[in-house]
């Protein structure tokens, strides 16, 4: 196959879904618990509440703690913002992945980082962005719906032909946009 190139610059709306993706939603316990078990324990005791006749303080209480993980996501993307307005490096450069047989290619702002395939944990659609997840924690994100259909193909193709040799872990969307592809 020939190499895959793509060059973008990254906006502050993908830098903080990223910020999110990593910190809120990686794996699907802690999306679990950031989007449902906390409201879920909150609504539990909220009826405890009403039905014991605890007095208006309780309630009071259960407001704030239903508000947390809301408020747990605005920090985080307020923080996110803030990384981004401040690093003029994100908003003045390109960010140029090249998927190959060796791996991929990272070049941004003069420095290249190479990855080899077997360095990527997780590959998962989020949102609008392809992120891959690495061994070390570190995650390359590039926008995927601004790429055209091929490109994107292109892009599942490269993943797909590396699983067979590596244990990269697919995202239940990335998963479900090539079974849509494959019925179209």
């Amino acid at each position: 196959m020939e190499p895959l190139e793509l060059t973008y610059k990254i906006e502050e709306a993908d830098y903080v879904s990223a910020n999110i993706w990593a910190a809120l939603e990686k794996t699907p316990f802690w999306l679990a618990v950031n989007r449902y078990f906390l409201f879920a324990i909150d609504l539990i005791i909220l009826i405890i509440a009403i039905v014991a006749g605890l007095p208006f303080g309780y309630y009071f209480f259960l407001i704030i703690v239903g508000f947390l993980p809301f408020l747990m996501r605005l920090s985080l993307m307020l923080r996110a913002s803030k990384t981004y307005r401040k690093n003029k490096l994100l908003q003045e450069h390109f960010i140029t992945f090249v998927f190959s047989e060796e791996g991929v290619t990272e070049n941004f702002a003069g420095l290249s980082y190479n990855t080899e395939w077997k360095e990527i944990k997780q590959v998962v659609l989020y949102r609008h962005l392809f992120i891959m997840e690495l061994n070390t924690s570190r995650v390359l994100f590039c926008p995927y719906q601004g790429l055209n259909e091929s490109t994107q193909n292109e892009l599942k193709t490269w993943v797909y032909a590396k699983l067979e040799k590596t244990k990269i872990h697919l995202g239940k969307k990335f998963k479900e946009s090539e079974n849509k592809n494959e019925a179209n």
